[in-house]
């Protein structure tokens, strides 16, 4: 026993050197998943500074014992790294906005002479070993590669809404980096400014230089406004408290003598301010009315027996709201044709209008029973109203005819203008064919029937007497859109569109130096259209989609005049109100109890947007009256030098949002 306790002690004497022997020896560093993920070098030679962004991320986090080194040495020499956390800054630089598990800063190094062709960078896991991570870059040297634009940090100046106000801001010039990053990298830059002169001449947007600082050489020659100056310690925008006058409206920028300090000394030069571009909504809510026009009814019918059917012909009167069946002309008289018919249809439409101020509309019941001359009448009808709608002194604003056979395709002068029922169906059928004819839906064995409304001859006897009674027709109803008194009201084709002029958008002047701005997000606004109205012949406006209109004025350079209105894919609404049944019952069965539903209904043909009292349009076209060729804020408070209003809101909505004074 004693023995064993004895044993015992000795074990655990060797137990306890052994771990205190294990807990002094070192555990290796092992690399981990570290990447650098922005490393980024700038050098101007004019400044003598060196500018070093980087950031290293570890996914296993960032040791507090952890370093970076730079190297400058030309020869990557081992000796002449440095700790980053020592490196004596030309600039202020704060605390960088990095995040969890990143190592990110910004250097500003002075160098006297001549810089290296690479800049070596190395993360070392522990300050005293050996592992480490390294990277190279090669600095951009931007006087070489950017002669004009050789300042690291550019001031220019923005103006408030009001364009009297100017605020001086600074810009960091490090190509490929935005200027949140290179504020969060935490490099701070101060500078002043000294007086403000008011400028004339105009200065286009450079893409070389987008700030144009130091573009002018002296702007102390031009006329004064101010001798105020401003400070910034820390690269923060200020205000001049000076207000521009009003004598100055029409100049489009002013300039200031700005000084920043550099890795060389102080450096002055020219900034400039320019104005915000001036622009008007040319149209807020467009109101278009439509007011029933006079429908002419006219009865073009056969007249010789056994050319038409009385019953029918009564029935397309009655659906066609006609209060007589006696025929207006003849069809099957030897002195029918084109020449004939659009002579009788020209008198009716001129005494229409003398009668009344309303505008005019023709309705016509085409009835006969000759199938095989169908074709040859309604190519004569055809052209005759086709005539007629050519004829700009008439006025036609609308057609409707109920033919007693289906019609083939009706050529595109008269489809701009008019309605044709009933017509033929790509498989011969024509039930369904008019807009006014609802066709019968089949579900299994079950089918629902809704007599045709202007059903063809043929069609018409195939019906029993309950389906020929069904519908009850209670309104026909031409409407034509209708200007204000004293607005232009024209009618111009283009491309088989229509397109109606109508108050308040008759036309607009726009400079050469103006320029137009379409927002294409305003849904209604796709129906605009504009012509140009710098022509001396009406007929020969050039239609449009509004969308077009910016560029093609943008390119013409000159003052020019547009009719701005509405593109109609009918230039009237046709409203057929009725009452019908709907019977349902087994399919292929030709007479039947059914199950019947009574429902009012009313087609239109024409654009429902148009049915409403107001389109609202909202700021669809923007039209710039001065400083169109400058930059402008966008909807988020971004100045965008780098180009004008006159072309990068040509198809884009401008919403600006200006820089605000605050308590100033």
């Amino acid at each position: 026993m004693i023995r064993f306790f004895k044993n015992l002690h000795c074990l655990s004497v060797l137990l306890a050197a052994c771990l205190h022997w294990s807990c002094l020896e070192k555990v290796p560093l092992i690399k981990q998943d570290v990447v650098l993920s922005d490393f980024q070098t700038f050098w101007f030679a004019s400044e003598q500074t060196l500018f070093v962004f980087y950031t290293i991320e570890n996914s296993h986090g960032i040791s507090p014992d952890a370093r970076v080194d730079i190297n400058l040495s030309p020869f990557a020499d081992s000796s002449a790294w440095q700790d980053t956390a020592l490196i004596s800054n030309v600039h202020q630089h704060e605390s960088a906005i990095c995040g969890d598990n990143v190592w990110c800063q910004s250097l500003s190094i002075r160098i006297e002479s001549g810089i290296p062709q690479r800049i070596d960078l190395r993360y070392l896991y522990h300050q005293d070993g050996e592992l480490a991570e390294q990277y190279s870059s090669t600095p951009l040297a931007m006087d070489r590669v950017y002669p004009d634009t050789n300042d690291s940090y550019q001031i220019y100046g923005v103006f408030d809404e009001s364009n009297r106000y100017v605020q001086w801001r600074g810009w960091h010039n490090f190509p490929g980096m935005n200027q949140n990053q290179v504020i969060n990298y935490g490099l701070r830059r101060s500078f002043t400014t000294a007086g403000g002169y008011v400028g004339s001449s105009s200065l286009v947007v450079n893409i070389e230089n987008p700030t144009l600082y130091g573009q002018l050489i002296d702007c102390t020659s031009f006329d004064s406004f101010t001798s105020e100056l401003g400070e910034s310690s820390n690269g923060d925008p200020y205000w001049y408290l000076s207000q521009l006058g009003e004598s100055y409206d029409e100049n489009p920028w002013v300039c200031s003598e700005a000084t920043v300090p550099t890795g060389s000394g102080s450096r002055t030069r020219n900034a400039i301010a320019r104005k915000n571009p001036e622009f008007t909504a040319v149209m807020e809510n467009l109101s278009l009315r439509f007011e029933e026009s006079n429908s002419v009814k006219v009865l073009l019918a056969a007249c010789l027996d056994g050319n038409y059917d009385s019953d029918y012909l009564d029935f397309q009167t009655k659906r066609m709201l006609f209060d007589r069946s006696a025929a207006d002309v003849c069809i099957d008289d030897e002195g029918f044709n084109r020449v004939t018919v659009a002579d009788y249809l020209e008198s009716r439409i001129l005494d229409a209008r003398s009668q009344s101020s309303q505008e005019v509309s023709l309705m016509i019941v085409l009835h006969h029973t000759m199938a095989e001359d169908a074709a040859d009448i309604q190519a004569e009808l055809e052209n005759a109203l086709i005539t007629l709608l050519a004829d700009a002194a008439l006025g036609l604003k609308g057609i409707f005819v109920y033919d007693s056979y289906p019609k083939a395709a009706s050529a595109l002068e008269f489809l701009a203008q008019g309605v044709w029922c009933p017509t033929l169906n790509s498989d011969g059928t024509t039930l369904g064919s008019c807009f006014l004819s609802p066709p019968n839906f089949v579900r299994g064995p079950l089918e629902v029937r809704v007599a045709p409304a202007l059903p063809s001859y043929e069609n018409y006897r195939e019906l029993d007497d309950n389906q020929k009674n069904d519908i009850d027709v209670k309104r026909i109803r031409f409407s034509v859109p209708t200007a204000s008194q004293g607005s232009l009201l024209s009618v111009f084709d283009s491309d088989s569109f229509e397109f109606r002029f109508a108050d308040p958008l008759d036309v607009i002047t726009v400079g050469s130096d103006h320029a137009l701005s379409y927002c294409p997000l305003e849904d209604e606004s796709q129906a605009l259209a504009f012509a140009d109205a710098t022509v001396d012949d009406p007929s020969e406006y050039a239609a449009g989609l509004l969308f077009g209109l910016p560029p093609v004025h943008y390119l013409r350079d000159e003052e020019r005049s547009y009719v701005l209105g509405v593109q109609l894919a009918y230039p009237f609404l046709l409203e057929f109100e009725y009452s019908t049944t709907a019977r349902l019952g087994p399919k292929n069965v030709v007479s039947y109890v059914a199950i019947q539903n009574r429902f009012s209904s009313t087609e239109t043909v024409g654009d429902p947007r148009f049915l409403m009292d107001e389109i609202a349009v909202g700021d669809a076209l923007k039209h710039c009256l001065r400083f169109c060729d400058q930059p402008a804020f966008n909807d988020q408070t971004e100045y965008n030098f780098t180009n004008s209003w006159d072309v990068e809101y040509q198809n884009a909505c401008h919403r600006p949002t200006y820089p605000s004074r605050g308590g100033l």
